[in-house]
């Protein structure tokens, strides 16, 4: 009789997705309010594979699958303006689930049973029947000031806020090329390679800041917003280079096709 055996479990991981805004976002963008999320989106398609079948609407939003449950890393990209390292942008995550009729319709995960229609749309033209797929945001709890009372115990507030996500790493990698590394003889020893060219003082630093999330719902949609400088600048300003928001189109998008987000999904013991 054979003795018991430790097995240890192993981090299973898929391949690495990018996510981007879709093909010349920056002319449908411009002079929107900067509030109005840009979404990423694997390979940068706007619309779901079902949009505008029956029971679709025309205007489906594509969303990234992933098993519910499942760890979810992202890679957000690092960036400024161009007056400014400093970065206003931030990030938004919304989880959407899947019913039976999705799965029956395109094969996708589900996690709702039912596959009877839900609330119809009716708005002219585009309206019409409606599969009921639920969304919502990603969230974070925040506890409230102490309540005491001298006779009987209180109940505590939390307050549930959407969370917004501000990557800000230091200079470094925003553009300030303070402590780029050296090799032997004085040079500039490089960390990343192949996304930028590396000319300049600071091109071969990381330009991805990490940030880890537990799956909520059979697909993920992520959406950037600017909620700094509106005063100054309150709507989108990208159609030409120079121009406030110019850096992400412009400076990023269009030099190199492997910058965006990536997104790793597995588990991890």
């Amino acid at each position: 009789m054979s003795g018991s055996k430790f097995v240890t479990a192993d981090a299973q991981f898929g391949n690495g997705i990018i996510l981007r805004p879709f093909d010349n976002f920056q002319t449908v963008y411009n002079g929107v309010s900067a509030l109005t999320p840009i979404m990423w989106s694997p390979g940068g398609q706007p619309l779901d594979d079902a949009a505008g079948q029956p029971g679709y609407s025309p205007h489906f939003l594509k969303g990234m699958a992933v098993p519910l449950g499942a760890r979810v890393v992202l890679w957000l990209p690092v960036f400024g303006t161009v007056s400014s390292p400093i970065n206003p942008y931030s990030w938004q995550l919304f989880w959407r689930v899947r019913n039976l009729f999705d799965f029956r319709q395109n094969r996708v995960p589900f996690h709702l049973p039912k596959q009877s229609p839900g609330v119809a749309d009716t708005t002219p033209v585009t309206g019409g029947p409606r599969v009921l797929i639920p969304a919502c945001y990603q969230s974070v709890m925040y506890a409230a000031a102490e309540q005491m009372s001298t006779n009987a115990p209180l109940a505590q507030p939390q307050d549930l806020h959407t969370e917004y996500i501000f990557n800000q790493p230091n200079r470094v990698m925003a553009g300030g090329g303070l402590v780029t590394p050296l090799i032997p003889g004085g040079t500039k020893g490089v960390i990343q390679q192949g996304v930028f060219d590396e000319v300049g003082p600071t091109v071969g630093n990381p330009s991805w800041t990490e940030f880890e999330v537990q799956a909520l719902g059979d697909e993920l949609l992520i959406g950037m917003t600017r909620t700094l400088d509106l005063n100054a600048n309150p709507n989108w300003v990208m159609t030409t280079f120079g121009d406030y928001d110019s850096v992400l189109p412009f400076a990023r998008m269009t030099i190199s096709p492997d910058w965006g987000i990536y997104a790793f999904v597995g588990s991890a013991p």
